[in-house]
């Protein structure tokens, strides 16, 4: 009876090494799983990002080239229309002031 207690403990314990190693296997394998599921996410994730930085650098790219467009204009239309400066106007009256 002894001897069978020995088998049936010996067993017991093969059983459960052998279920030990069938659990690390099998949370070996979740585990590449997991890892193989999150590099792909994180793939499509960096290309959406890619893909927005490029789109937000055209739009700001193409809003400085308007911006530097429009003070081009302006530059260019304010010195066509500046007058010459009346000799009646305030700023030059004491330009023009006599030194009796």
């Amino acid at each position: 009876m002894a001897e069978e207690n020995k088998e049936q403990e010996a067993s017991a314990a093969a059983d459960a090494h052998d279920k030990l190693e069938s659990s690390k296997q099998h949370a070996r394998k979740a585990a590449e799983d997991l890892k193989s599921a999150a590099g792909a996410i994180a793939g499509e994730y960096r290309g959406k990002a890619e893909q927005a930085w490029g789109d937000a650098r055209g739009k700001a790219e193409q809003a400085w080239g308007d911006a530097r467009d429009r003070v081009r204009t302006f530059q260019e239309d304010s010195r066509s229309s500046v007058k010459p400066a009346s000799p009646w106007s305030p700023r030059n009256r004491k330009r023009r002031s006599c030194n009796y």
